[in-house]
């Protein structure tokens, strides 16, 4: 480990694809960041994110997008979600 600004840091090297290296540099560029600067505030934000998901970021949905349905109220600001009435809007995944 060694010191750099006054921090500790470990070197390493990280095998990106070709197409996400030259995007991280594309938007490291637009911050006005460096690459490594860039890469070290994504794995601070996805820490964060998975800290304030605490033990569910890791479960069968992992970080992956979920489409919910929407389900609309005859009556606006009354929802009745007995599971009974919950299911019939859901999709048959059979």
């Amino acid at each position: 480990m060694g010191k750099s600004a006054g921090r500790d840091v470990m070197q390493t090297t990280v095998n990106l694809p070709d197409s996400l290296y030259q995007e991280s540099q594309q938007l490291a560029a637009s911050r006005g960041a460096t690459v490594e600067q860039f890469i070290v505030e994504a794995v601070k934000i996805k820490r964060e994110v998975q800290g304030n998901l605490g033990s569910r970021a890791s479960g069968a949905y992992g970080d992956r997008e979920v489409e919910l349905p929407v389900i609309r109220s005859a009556r606006p600001g009354t929802l009745d979600l007995r599971i009974s009435i919950f299911v019939t809007y859901l999709p048959d995944v059979n």
